[in-house]
């Protein structure tokens, strides 16, 4: 077997002997994952919750197998994924001859043709148990075929992949649907990877893909459904404000989600109404989860300990509809000085921009966040100085702490520290003015009986 024994937490750098090449490397690649804080986005995508270097490469292994075996219902291996390199050469032979007879079929051939011409029996079987579709052992391929492909037409059966694409990938999908040749992707951000990975979207080598007419007509029926499209519109926005509250919360009441909704003109709900959102969108759509009056992002579950304490009757930071519709609200306040920093790393230390980019926000996400912050940080520099000398690390230190005032904190409910530091000397002033009429009051009134 290939998981290893996730009771012993020695971080191993080095493969057992008995593992063959391919997956060597990949055990001994997970150890830079669990070690190289620059990998941190990379170990958070494949498992939150390991601990060690064998629970990262049992995590790696698994997106391996769900990525580029077929058993995740994927018609593909997937080339933009980073560990696709390390699949045996066997496999990459069998996508890539997959996508030449994907690429030589006609324009007008159909979700089942395409799946006849490329895909064996057995995958077909294993696709079947994916999708949770009943297939009995005596059928032809053929017959699994049309039964398959039955299925995967079925508007109900589509209507979710829409639900888990952006509008962005949903762009990206008609783009493709309307190429006959296949067409060529320049972001691979706008991949409709819902779709890819559902076997609705077929790779034809390089970077081409190439979508089926009928496939591409049920989804098109779908998308032009004024209803449908309210809906989804209003999931969009739901998404997106539950990306700001998780971005500047971590944990947040159900009101205040209500709250971000309402700011835009076009959408109108009550807390109730965003609970049945909630509750009701399609599966696997978001990764909130509502626990009472409050949600968060079950991806974070690991923080919630520290989440819980964030919680408080202080009042929460509420983004402008600009703000919220730019995603700007969370890198705004500290822009001048990430800017700096970005100079310093690229220019001084000499690194890669796109590279500085993800450590700035890495270093800017510890603030954020604030669960284990000096021991984040603390990794984050000695992996940036690791990179320049002594006198630059003390500069990159002073630079971080630059940030601090900026910074929009979790702890905060998403203010800066300078920006609470003005609320409350306000709230403070108000506080003062308060009791000064109170008393005010009590005199007038005390005169008045006194009088009597």
């Amino acid at each position: 077997t290939l998981h290893m024994n996730n009771n012993d937490n020695r971080p191993l750098s080095k493969a057992p002997p008995e593992f063959p090449g391919t997956i060597k490397n990949i055990y001994e690649h997970s150890a830079d994952v669990f070690k190289d804080p620059h990998f941190d986005d990379v170990r958070d995508e494949y498992n939150l919750l390991a601990v060690d270097q064998r629970q990262m490469f049992d995590a790696m292994m698994s997106e391996i197998v769900f990525m580029c075996r077929d058993l995740g219902g994927s018609l593909h291996g997937n080339p933009g994924n980073e560990f696709f390199r390390f699949i045996p050469k066997d496999e990459n032979d069998r996508f890539a001859k997959r996508s030449a007879i994907i690429a030589k079929k006609s324009a007008d051939a159909d979700l089942a043709e395409l799946l006849d011409a490329a895909v064996s029996r057995e995958e077909l079987q294993k696709m079947a148990f994916v999708k949770e579709i009943y297939v009995e052992k005596r059928l032809k391929k053929q017959e699994i075929v049309a039964k398959i492909t039955k299925e995967m037409l079925d508007p109900m059966r589509i209507m979710p992949y829409i639900f888990w694409s952006t509008p962005e990938e949903m762009v990206t999908f008609f783009d493709i649907a309307t190429n006959d040749t296949g067409y060529e992707l320049y972001d691979e951000d706008d991949l409709p990877l819902a779709f890819l990975e559902g076997g609705y979207v077929f790779p034809t080598g390089g970077d081409t893909f190439r979508i089926s007419h009928d496939v591409a007509a049920v989804v098109t029926r779908l998308w032009q459904d004024e209803e449908l499209q309210k809906i989804y519109d209003r999931y969009v926005w739901l998404q997106d404000c539950a990306d700001a509250a998780i971005s500047l919360y971590g944990i947040f009441p159900l009101d205040i989600l209500t709250t971000l909704y309402n700011l835009s003109p076009r959408h109108k709900t009550d807390s109730h109404g965003i609970l049945e959102m909630l509750l009701t969108q399609p599966n696997d759509y978001s990764t909130i989860t509502v626990n009472g009056h409050y949600a968060y992002d079950r991806d974070d579950r690991i923080n919630l300990p520290h989440l819980l304490d964030y919680l408080s009757d202080a009042p929460y930071f509420i983004p402008s509809l600009p703000m919220l519709e730019s995603g700007n609200y969370i890198t705004t306040p500290a822009k001048l000085v990430n800017a700096r920093l970005s100079e310093f790393m690229c220019n001084v230390i000499d690194f890669d921009p796109d590279e500085a980019s993800d450590l700035i926000w890495d270093i800017n996400y510890a603030k954020i966040c604030g669960v284990n912050e000096a021991t984040e940080l603390s990794k984050l520099i000695n992996y940036i100085s690791s990179h320049t000398t002594t006198a630059n690390r003390k500069r990159l230190i002073k630079l971080i702490e630059e940030l601090n005032p900026f910074v929009r904190r979790m702890k905060n409910h998403g203010y800066t520290d300078s920006e609470l530091a003005t609320l409350k000397k306000e709230q403070s002033s108000a506080d003062k003015k308060v009791i000064r009429i109170d008393e005010l009051r009590r005199k007038k009134e005390k005169k008045r009986k006194g009088g009597n």
